[in-house]
């Protein structure tokens, strides 16, 4: 058993992250919005040491550096 899976895009991953590209005046990149809008839709953690990232995904997701989702 895989601990790993490939999630693809849709259209509407797409269509939310030029959204939040734009909320967030594209001061983060057009794919890490992709990240977001992927992470909200399949309900998964986003994982990433970008502070900003971070910041901004959390009113979406949860969104955390690695070593403080480990217990």
């Amino acid at each position: 058993m895989s601990k790993f899976r490939q999630i693809r895009s849709i259209s509407e991953d797409y269509e939310f992250a030029r959204k939040l590209e734009s909320k967030f005046e594209f001061k983060i990149s057009f794919i890490d919005c992709m990240h977001i809008a992927i992470s909200k839709r399949v309900g998964c953690i986003l994982v990433t040491r970008d502070k900003l990232l971070i910041e901004k995904a959390n009113d979406f997701i949860l969104a955390d550096k690695p070593e403080n989702l480990i217990h």
